[in-house]
């Protein structure tokens, strides 16, 4: 238990401390039935001993070990995104891999904004605070700690100009920020 950051990761550190035997059983107990075969010294080793800008990853099952910063991550294998892009509809549920998508309305009479979802390109930017400079989203994504295999996985909320206002439930453009926010319409986004 006090190797566990979070539901889904180990610190890295405290893995490296351990006996190689000891990692082993960890791992393969953390993976638990789903891998289907036992995890090598190599393996593991490269996992957790290999240079900090590598991205070494196990496989198996259910689940892959993959490792970003100070942490190891058990990692499900996600259903894939919506390939294609797609307006949201008032009321209308959308499934994006693990995320679940809905605008939602306090019954006004105010036309809905014209949202659109979609995935990273390449080239994106965001406004994270009211009349600030808007960011890349690349670099958003890096200084919160997003892992690199989840940052094309995440859907991204348009307005019809091509203004970001949605990134999964990481952020949200403050007028579709929720119902709290006095807007009468707003962005329901959750990961399942």
């Amino acid at each position: 238990r006090e190797l566990q950051a979070g539901p889904d990761r180990l610190s890295l550190p405290g893995c490296r401390a351990l006996p190689m035997s000891a990692r082993r059983n960890l791992l393969q107990w953390w993976l638990g039935e789903s891998l289907g075969r036992s995890l090598g010294d190599g393996e593991i080793h490269d996992l957790l001993e290999s240079q900090g800008d590598a991205c070494p990853e196990i496989r198996g099952g259910e689940f892959a070990l993959r490792r970003f910063q100070d942490h190891i991550y058990r990692v499900p294998r996600d259903r894939p995104p919506l390939a294609d892009e797609r307006p949201l509809v008032a009321g209308t549920v959308i499934m994006d891999g693990d995320y679940r998508l809905c605008l939602s309305h306090r019954g006004s009479e105010d036309p809905a904004p014209e949202l659109r979802l979609a995935h990273r390109r390449g080239g994106e930017r965001l406004r994270p605070d009211v009349g600030g400079p808007s960011r890349s989203l690349k670099k958003w994504l890096q200084e919160h700690q997003v892992p690199p295999w989840e940052r094309d996985r995440l859907p991204l909320v348009f307005r019809g100009n091509g203004e970001l206002v949605a990134v999964a439930d990481l952020w949200c453009a403050p007028g579709l920020a929720g119902p709290e926010t006095g807007s009468n319409w707003w962005l329901d986004i959750r990961r399942e």
